[in-house]
């Protein structure tokens, strides 16, 4: 059984994050916007099908962990084998194949979480199990990982979480039906403030802002707002 090292996992993002702010991409519509923005000085991440998001930026953390994600597959490993300092987020039961020649190869770049389904889901993370996370909306686990290993601020970009326009999702990708995804967002918006909640506890860190750049999301838990609102506050600092 391969052993896993969580506290070298926290400290490859902290490295790769460095207190920056974390722009989370995500695929709904509203993220076409982006293609508008000029550079910000903030650390890129997205979820599952990176390389469609990289069509905005090139990202800095990726986080690939659902099973149809296939992992690794050949762009997971073109990912890692990039000469920058970037950070790949999954769970050990997410590899098909080759976990300990990847654990071998890149142990500076994974970081690896689990996907908690007991009973006890809305009690992690915790201090016995602080890489526990509630299994949901992946982007909602990579929030917490990210306040956890340092990150200033969190925006988020394409988290529409609904449909708000005629398409649901950005195209090419590889999306999932309204029902379900109307389903994680009705989910996330009920649990993200205890998860957040147990992230600040079990970490000791400072609750952080979090910045959801659709001002018709329909992920209500956090604060929406338009673009030019949020560069705005991304460029005050």
């Amino acid at each position: 059984m391969v052993k896993l090292n969580y506290n070298k996992s926290l400290k490859n993002l902290e490295q790769v994050i460095n207190n920056r702010t974390v722009a989370i991409v995500l695929p709904g519509p509203s993220v076409e916007g982006l293609k508008h923005v000029g550079e910000l000085d903030v650390c890129w991440a997205t979820v599952n099908d990176f390389w469609v998001m990289e069509q905005f930026h090139k990202m800095d953390i990726i986080m690939c962990s659902a099973k149809e994600c296939n992992v690794p597959d050949e762009r997971h490993l073109e990912f890692l084998e990039r000469q920058e300092k970037n950070a790949f987020v999954t769970e050990a039961v997410s590899f098909h194949k080759d976990l300990e020649e990847c654990l071998d190869n890149y142990s500076d770049k994974l970081v690896f979480f689990n996907a908690d389904r007991s009973e006890y889901m809305l009690q992690v993370p915790n201090k016995s199990q602080p890489m526990n996370f509630l299994a949901q909306a992946s982007f909602s686990i990579l929030i917490g990982l990210c306040i956890a290993s340092g990150a200033s601020r969190i925006v988020l970009f394409g988290a529409d979480g609904g449909r708000v326009g005629e398409e649901l999702y950005l195209e090419g990708w590889d999306s999932d039906s309204e029902e379900r995804l109307n389903h994680d967002t009705q989910t996330l918006n009920a649990t993200m403030a205890i998860v957040l909640q147990n992230v600040y506890r079990t970490y000791e860190v400072e609750p952080v802002e979090i910045i959801n750049c659709s001002i018709d999301s329909k992920y209500t838990v956090f604060p929406r707002y338009t673009y030019e609102e949020t560069i705005e506050k991304l460029q005050r600092g």
